[in-house]
């Protein structure tokens, strides 16, 4: 990816479904990442949520987000922990979808990095730890429906869709709340794998406004959060809406008619 693709809604709006579709499509195959300027931000919460869930429609199917089988995550405001810095790492779906409804009246900037240029530094560097990584790791679920521990590997070249599937704080609790211990040589590419992040050049870093809606690829990203703070003298707080998408199969076809893409 040499930058973010960036499209305004505005512009967009004007469109027929079919040729948003289109447009959306070349954007994510290209750069991985879709960044929409303008998408409207309604008096009514539950109205953004809605146009919100209709247009996520383009990029596949909803995923639900906790046990209440909900499709739509409320990001913010939080505790002291929430707003600290939260490290790179990928959501389980296909597709993120990230909408700006406030601001943090201080940081909170998303930054993301191209899965593939911490494979390459792997693959040139590092090929005893890379193996290890291409083995099956434990996460801890907390708390999500299913067993409280799941199994993926954290790097998969098995297919033509290659996948860094990394989530460090779920990874670290697997110890923390279960009797598995992982062994010198898993702490060791868990170490390096942390370092080749902190330490790559090739980090995208925005800072999302109100009406912005950024679309990544977790399959081809990373992305992680800068600390933020919220207005002291009592300003509208941080929130972002978020979607987990799958990829569409090539049957589905998206309806013009509101009612058939609810959420």
């Amino acid at each position: 990816m040499s930058r973010i693709n960036q499209v305004d809604y505005k512009i967009l709006g004007t469109f027929a479904d079919e040729k948003i579709q289109e447009i959306l499509d070349l954007g994510i195959e290209e750069f991985g990442n879709v960044l929409i300027k303008n998408f409207p931000i309604e008096t009514e919460l539950k109205q953004t949520v809605q146009r919100f869930c209709d247009f996520c429609v383009y990029f596949g199917e909803p995923v639900p987000q906790g046990i209440d089988g909900s499709v739509i995550g409320f990001l913010g405001p939080g505790s002291v922990e929430w707003r600290a810095e939260q490290p790179f790492h990928v959501d389980g779906s296909r597709y993120l979808g990230l909408l700006c409804v406030n601001k943090a009246w201080r940081g909170g900037y998303t930054r993301i990095i191209p899965s593939l240029s911490i494979l390459s530094e792997l693959e040139n560097r590092w090929p005893k730890e890379l193996r290890e990584l291409e083995n099956e790791w434990p996460f801890w679920r907390k708390g999500r429906p299913g067993p409280p521990v799941f199994f993926r590997k954290i790097i998969d070249r098995s297919s033509s869709d290659f996948r860094l599937f990394y989530l460090p704080n779920t990874l670290r609790a697997v110890e923390a709340n279960t009797d598995i211990r992982f062994t010198s040589n898993q702490n060791r590419a868990i170490q390096l794998l942390d370092d080749i992040i902190e330490n790559t050049e090739e980090i995208y870093e925005l800072m999302l406004d109100r009406g912005d809606l950024l679309v990544i690829d977790n399959y081809r990203f990373l992305h992680a959060r800068s600390a933020y703070e919220d207005d002291p003298t009592g300003g509208a707080e941080r929130l972002l809406l978020r979607s987990w998408m799958e990829k569409k199969p090539a049957h589905l076809e998206f309806s013009s008619d509101p009612s058939a893409n609810q959420l």
